[in-house]
């Protein structure tokens, strides 16, 4: 049962973190908020004003061209207007002319069909004011348009100007000539800030969107890590399980380790003495991955010590059986596990086992002439839990001192390489032999250590142990399983 205080501690984070998720929203709304009216002050005002300017520049410069060029009609004033919007083409979409009285006196090529109101236009033909502008959409993009006074008078008028007297107020004192600039051709000093500034929208919306999500998350992510605090003390009481040594296994020495694909897995191992002064060996697979298979290794595991306990005078196959009927009564078809079990005679030095449709374990024994030969150890029957009448035969054999036992899972035989190639038992024969000589532990780690250079991902996609074993039938000491 959980402590108080680790109950509190789980609170205080829990309502830290809902904390940091509040500041992180209303961060994000704040941003967002002021990345739009940034925004909308950028293009709604700042680059309406650089258009402005803009538009008052090219009128000057249609002024100076034209009184240079001595322009007397609007004939020719046009081609001044198509030379202009030539030199600029990205910048200017057209230019319009209107005489004092708001009429269209001249146009550019690709004027648009809409012109200004005359009313609209009263303000800048009688000098009220220096300009009036709209946006406006237009196939190739929306333009400013800007009308202004156009002070250039053609030859013929200027006489008629010449010793009047100023107009009254209201009347018309100047023609007006319309810019319309793309809003897109602003001023490059706009470019890099408006691009800024759609970054930080986007930046501001992703804040909230994840806030957003990890609020409505919130709860499955605490029963997630709950699970996984659950998951690692499953793994450190599995771990537990598999023996570290093997106090009164005389003359045997071994090595084992188990590495599960995921935080828990259904492979599991055993090395015990049992009530007769026997030393039992076994290993054990359970299909599948995972937490189902976890819990089925938990309850196969300690059926094995419970059915050797009670059959210590009877034979191994009979054990195996019993072990049979029990899964198949306690799971459905779609689970089974292999499993070999071998039972160590110290005074006849005999190993009697059952392979119950596991991978052959490998007996190595050192030849007359130098060379290791090997058994492979098949006599069984099939999987446990499948077949509720499984016959199990029982194999026998006669072990020297010296001699290795390999037991391993199918994980270790069926890691891939790249090219698909698995690991497979020679393998494991070629690398047991290699190191025949060297203690247990470091046969064992030699394997293991063979299985992920030839892995084609760093983390195990099958559970794999390894559990060596070597006999000392004159002599010897307690096993001790690898770290």
């Amino acid at each position: 049962m959980p402590s108080i205080n680790t109950f509190d501690s789980k609170r205080s984070r829990a309502i830290l973190f809902q904390a940091a998720l509040v500041c992180g929203f209303v961060l994000g709304i704040l941003l967002l908020v002021e990345t739009i009216l940034t925004y909308r002050h950028v293009t709604g005002t700042l680059v309406l004003d650089e258009l402005t300017d803009e538009a008052g520049h090219y009128a000057s410069l249609l002024e100076n061209r034209a009184r240079d060029r001595s322009i007397d009609s609007f004939d020719t004033l046009r081609s001044v207007f198509d030379e202009l919007i030539s030199e600029h083409p990205e910048q200017i979409a057209w230019l319009r002319e209107y005489d004092r009285h708001g009429a269209v006196v001249g146009e550019s090529r690709g004027a648009d069909l809409t012109t200004l109101p005359i009313p609209y236009l009263q303000s800048v033909l009688t000098g009220m004011e220096r300009n009036i502008r709209q946006t406006r959409d237009t196939p190739k993009g929306p333009v400013v348009v800007v009308a202004m006074p156009f002070r250039f008078r053609f030859p013929a008028e200027r006489p008629l100007f010449r010793g009047n007297q100023p107009p009254r107020p209201g009347e018309p004192r100047f023609r007006a000539i319309e810019v319309a600039l793309y809003l897109e051709g602003a001023s490059s000093t706009f470019l890099p800030l408006r691009r800024n500034l759609v970054v930080g929208t986007a930046a501001a919306i992703a804040l909230v969107a994840s806030m957003v999500v990890m609020g409505v998350r919130f709860r499955g992510y605490l029963r997630s890590r709950d699970i996984e605090q659950q998951l690692s003390i499953a793994r450190q009481v599995q771990q537990e399980l598999l023996p570290r040594g093997c106090p009164g296994c005389e003359e045997i020495e071994f090595a084992a380790e188990c590495q599960p694909a995921w935080e828990v897995g259904g492979d599991f191992y055993d090395v015990y003495p049992d009530s007769g002064g026997r030393t039992v060996l076994v290993l054990g697979d359970v299909s599948g991955k995972g937490l189902p298979a976890a819990l089925l290794m938990g309850l196969l595991h300690g059926a094995v010590r419970t059915a050797s306990a009670i059959a210590a005078t009877s034979s191994l196959s009979e054990m195996v059986t019993h072990l049979n009927g029990f899964l198949y009564s306690q799971t459905s078809r779609e689970v089974f596990a292999s499993m070999f079990v071998g039972v160590f005679e110290r005074d006849s030095t005999t190993l009697r086992y059952v392979n119950a449709g596991h991978n052959p374990p490998l007996l190595l024994r050192r030849g007359d002439n130098g060379p290791v030969l090997s058994d492979r150890l098949e006599t069984g029957g099939p999987v446990l839990g499948l077949l509720p009448h499984a016959p199990f035969e029982e194999g026998k054999l006669t072990v020297q001192r010296g001699d290795l036992l390999v037991l391993y899972s199918d994980g270790v035989v069926e890691t891939a390489n790249q090219q698909d190639e698995e690991f497979g038992e020679e393998r494991v024969l070629t690398k047991v032999s290699a190191h025949f000589s060297e203690p247990v532990s470091e046969i064992q780690a030699a394997v293991l250590r063979a299985v992920r250079e030839h892995s084609v991902s760093a983390a195990p996609q099958d559970d794999l142990t390894v559990v060596v074993a070597r006999f000392t039938p004159t002599g010897g000491g307690n096993g001790q399983a690898a770290a």
